[in-house]
């Protein structure tokens, strides 16, 4: 184990956020054509159950309902999100927003996983 040092790699809430969203289109195949017709509400809807991991907001079959831990379920929000304002032709502000929240989780994880005595500049 001695001489092991553990790399932290910095990425923030919307590098999560635009990853989960290309892999919707690419693996899911949730293109823009299939987002408008569902429309930007039904998308809101399925956000906001991520976001809040509450099936009562749920727009769909139960079936297609996959909460996982908070903060996977963020950044799917935060995906939806972005579905939705592409719908929408909006600014993104609520996937923005998300982005934030998870930065949060992601500075405070840092803490924990960071020795004492060390820092992420090095």
């Amino acid at each position: 184990m001695s001489g092991q040092t553990t790399e932290f790699v910095q990425i923030d809430g919307m590098a999560l956020i635009h990853a989960e969203r290309r892999r919707q289109v690419q693996v899911e195949g949730w293109t823009p054509e299939h987002d408008r017709e569902h429309g930007a509400a039904r998308l809101l809807r399925a956000a906001e159950a991520y976001r809040w991991c509450d099936y009562a907001y749920w727009p769909w079959d139960r079936a297609w309902w996959k909460p996982k831990d908070h903060l996977s379920n963020l950044i799917r929000a935060g995906a939806l999100y972005l579905a939705a304002d592409e719908v929408r032709e909006s600014t993104g502000s609520a996937a923005e927003a998300v982005a934030r929240e998870i930065d949060g989780i992601l500075a405070k994880a840092s803490e924990i996983l960071t020795p004492p005595g060390k820092t992420g500049d090095a």
